[in-house]
């Protein structure tokens, strides 16, 4: 996403139409101002443009009523890479259209995708009473809403850039019924669970005093990804939370041998990430979605064993272990100020 001046004044002078496509307009401006936090060059450009615009930057053009969400936010940083959290909402008539939650490694310009979970729904836009208006005005309908159009829903997961088959819940409304009544996911159900090789790496130097130097490296990831969701017809809320959980490991060892002796050392560097989305929808007398994104605490364990060994009449052997760990406090995330006031008003409606 590299836009030049005159094509993001057209994007911006899109803002400013009579178009009623909210959401839209709010994906806009949520993805511009994401693109803006992460590249510099591109805030400046984007700045310029607001400048040379004043009937667009102010308060009526940019915050728009939507309820789509577009953000990133860092989990992680170290010198060799950062892990960044990027989040898509896409909201339809007040229920959520498609919606995916990306883990990225990023490295100077290099990033790469280690996890991606997608949810889309299709036609769940009958269960708010078929209303279209947005704090008083129409939306306009599409040409395929005119249509039946069938009740879907359901999951993709990518795993280190690679699409696995999606995952449907239901098809058609009989279908949707049947999980609600039946509870099926009222109990963390599993969506995916696997073990993956992260590094695996082995090599061998000839150094100039005649030893030989080995290095090996090799690491795995476990990732354990569920969800459960609770529904009442009778108070129209339900209550949903997806937990993934990880398990890291990465073992190294670097070893020096002459005739005569032997130095060793071993590490150890583990830990278990875990990343959790709750929601709380209300669509009683009008929609209330809250949204909390956390990361609960985290604990770093690093093990260290060093080793040196004589070959001689009488061997000789001295092992030093060194183990020590780093606590992260958990966090959570900030999404933004629409969701912070969706969960200020149904934290106020749950106390009475």
């Amino acid at each position: 996403m590299r836009p030049t001046k005159e094509q993001l004044g057209h994007i911006l002078d899109y803002l400013a139409s009579n178009d009623h496509h909210f959401e839209i307009k709010t994906y806009v401006i949520q993805k511009l101002r994401t693109y803006a936090e992460i590249h510099p060059k591109f805030k400046a450009l984007l700045q310029m443009c607001l400048n040379e615009r004043p009937h667009i930057n102010n308060y009526h053009i940019l915050g728009q009523k939507g309820f789509t969400s577009v953000l990133a936010r860092p989990l992680s940083s170290s010198p060799a890479f950062n892990e960044t959290l990027l989040s898509v909402q896409e909201v339809h008539k007040g229920v959520l259209r498609r919606g995916s939650v990306e883990l990225l490694l990023t490295a100077g310009e290099w990033a790469a995708s280690t996890f991606k979970l997608g949810i889309f729904t299709n036609g769940l836009e009958s269960f708010m009473g078929g209303n279209n208006e947005v704090d008083g005005e129409m939306e306009d309908d599409d040409e395929e809403d005119k249509e039946y159009d069938p009740i879907s829903a359901g999951m993709e997961i990518s795993v280190n850039g690679i699409l696995h088959r999606p995952l449907i819940f239901f098809t058609g409304k009989a279908e949707l019924m049947s999980h609600i009544w039946s509870g099926t996911v009222s109990e963390p159900t599993p969506a995916f669970q696997g073990t993956m090789l992260g590094h695996d790496h082995e090599h061998y130097l000839l150094l100039t005093s005649g030893a030989t130097a080995h290095f090996t490296v090799i690491g795995a990831r476990s990732v354990d990804l569920n969800g459960k969701a609770g529904f009442s017809l009778w108070n129209r809320n339900a209550n949903t939370e997806i937990k993934q959980e990880t398990g890291n490991a990465v073992y190294g060892k670097v070893k020096v041998g002459f005739t005569y002796a032997t130095v060793t050392h071993e590490f150890v560097y583990s830990y278990e990430p875990k990343i959790v989305l709750q929601a709380h929808i209300d669509f009683y007398d009008e929609l209330k979605l809250c949204m909390r994104l956390q990361r609960p605490e985290m604990v770093i364990n690093v093990k260290n064993t060093k080793s040196a060994a004589l070959h001689s009449t009488f061997d000789y052997v001295k092992t030093v272990h060194k183990n020590y760990s780093q606590k992260i406090p958990g966090h959570t995330i900030a999404l933004n100020q629409k969701n912070n006031n969706m969960c200020s008003m149904v934290a106020k409606d749950l106390q009475h």
